[in-house]
């Protein structure tokens, strides 16, 4: 995609203009050793500085080339925000050694790492209830990310907080859906699919908007439409 210029930042341009401008003025040749050269090429630093800055706030302007800050102002004005990061999830099994005769609680917030730096914790409450070996709790990485993703089954076993009778923990399935920010690309393309969030007629970009919207790894969407004949 070519990238549209609203003014032209060639140094050279304004140099090229500059000397023209003084000899015009003057009545007289502009030679490279002339003192007066070192004016013109301040100016045209300057203006070559002034240029730059003006593109690139017009650039901010327009969906296809605004980034960062920029493209969350338009955004918003499409009610369509940037997805934030958001935490890696995994299930915790909590095993006894024997079967007890009465339950065993599992406090919210217990942490489970891998290693003693980084870890899960918790998301509610649960109890190995009295006769059971084991519980299996919802957690969540202590970090927004990406970074929590891909502990593989097993490899989170440390327990962190210490609880009663409980003889060992490990994760029954891969730790995953911890996502970094939204990228601009990603960010873009639902700005401009939230317009058909507006349409009543049901087409397809009106289904893929709020599909990519519930999750940033979401890279592409497919819509099949199915008809059932009325008698």
């Amino acid at each position: 995609m070519d990238i549209i210029k609203f003014v032209d930042t060639d140094p050279l341009l304004y140099e090229s203009q500059l000397i023209s401008a003084y000899e015009n003025i003057t009545g007289r040749t502009l030679n490279p050793a002339d003192p007066e050269r070192l004016l013109i090429n301040l100016l045209t630093y300057v203006l070559t500085l002034i240029s730059i800055n003006i593109d690139y706030s017009a650039r901010m302007n327009l969906l296809s080339t605004a980034e960062n800050d920029y493209l969350d102002k338009l955004g918003e004005l499409f009610g369509c925000y940037r997805l934030q990061p958001q935490k890696a999830k995994t299930t915790i099994r909590f095993l006894l050694s024997n079967p007890l005769s009465f339950d065993v609680i599992i406090p919210q917030n217990t942490r489970i790492g891998p290693d003693n730096e980084n870890y899960f914790y918790t998301l509610y409450e649960s109890k190995i209830i009295a006769g059971s070996l084991y519980t299996d709790i919802q957690a969540e990485f202590s970090k927004v990310g990406s970074i929590g993703n891909n502990f593989a089954i097993g490899q989170i076993n440390n327990l962190l907080d210490s609880i009663p009778y409980v003889s060992s923990v490990y994760n029954i399935s891969m730790s995953m859906y911890g996502t970094d920010i939204e990228d601009d690309k990603h960010y873009r393309q639902r700005i401009k699919l939230s317009l058909s969030s507006f349409s009543t007629a049901g087409p397809k970009s009106s289904y893929i908007y709020p599909t990519k919207s519930a999750h940033q790894d979401i890279s592409d969407v497919s819509v099949w439409f199915t008809y059932t004949r009325t008698s």
